[in-house]
């Protein structure tokens, strides 16, 4: 191995060794095993729904398969989906979004992670209040 190749696998090596098991993914095991020995819980780690998927959904989804509906959409949804939430949410709620203020994503995480990697700076390591002050 040259020198820059052992440089980027030991860089490899230690930022892998640093990454941790996800804590959702530790909490839904932990919820496992409880149940698994008997104890009745509820699981709010993964959000997952409590329920099989409905038929109408597995069936669109196998429609839109047949029909060639797989390639990669806008990141922000469908047009149709996006104006299909709109009016979901006008009905639930009486809002009145336009279809610019309007976005689907793959969960909750991925869109909080996403905002904060937006809106917080790297250099930003705690609350205003903890920073010390400039000048």
């Amino acid at each position: 191995m040259t020198t820059t190749t052992t440089q980027l696998s030991s860089f490899l090596t230690n930022r892998i060794q640093r990454i941790e098991v996800s804590a959702t993914m530790a909490v839904a095991a932990e919820a496992e095993r409880l149940r698994g020995s008997g104890v009745d819980i509820v699981d709010f780690g993964v959000g997952e729904p409590h329920f099989a998927t409905p038929e109408h959904i597995k069936e669109a989804a196998i429609a839109a398969i047949n029909n060639n509906f797989s390639r990669y959409t806008a990141a922000g949804g469908t047009v149709e989906l996006r104006d299909a939430i709109i009016k979901r949410h006008h009905a639930d709620f009486g809002s009145g979004y336009k279809r610019e203020e309007c976005m689907a994503s793959v969960g909750g995480k991925h869109v909080l992670f996403n905002a904060i990697q937006v809106l917080v700076s790297a250099a930003i390591t705690g609350p205003p209040s903890a920073r010390p002050a400039s000048g």
